[in-house]
């Protein structure tokens, strides 16, 4: 008997690669204790934010990009699946298109969500009210990384 495959294989073995990996967003192990203008490390200064402390608002800024771009992060895992279905991507590719594109909605968020500003103490001690901005450490570290499952 002959078999004649036509691209049933390769498409097994994007799915199953697929089903390998996770990708992870936000701050990376290597990152974590970086330390802040002010020595603190960058773990510390992301988790003080994203709860909030006694003199900290919370800014729960992966809590809720999560939130806010649920269906949109939804939607392109759904087309990157069926690029790789279709053949136009391998599974690898897709995982680095979501992570990518999620990495950047991460960034984004940081930037222009909905944040209590800075106190006017700490806005004149940095020079300038944004919060979450201190000389961009937090906005540099948000990457991804795809890990085996």
């Amino acid at each position: 008997m002959k078999v004649i495959d036509k691209g049933l294989q390769r498409y097994a073995a994007e799915m199953r690669q697929l089903n390998k990996v996770t990708v992870k967003v936000g701050i990376q192990t290597e990152d974590a204790n970086t330390p802040g203008s002010n020595g603190t490390p960058l773990i510390d200064y992301v988790e003080f934010n994203e709860y909030g402390t006694e003199d900290i608002p919370a800014r729960p800024l992966h809590r809720d990009a999560a939130r806010v771009y649920e269906q949109q992060l939804a939607d392109v895992q759904e087309q990157q699946v069926a690029a790789v279905m279709g053949g136009k991507k391998t599974a690898t590719e897709a995982v680095h298109a979501v992570g990518a594109w999620y990495q950047g909605i991460v960034q984004h968020h940081l930037i222009n969500g909905p944040w209590e500003r800075n106190a006017e103490s700490t806005a004149k001690k940095k020079g300038f009210d944004q919060p979450l901005l201190d000389k961009k450490l937090h906005f540099n570290s948000i990457k991804y990384k795809v890990v085996k499952s």
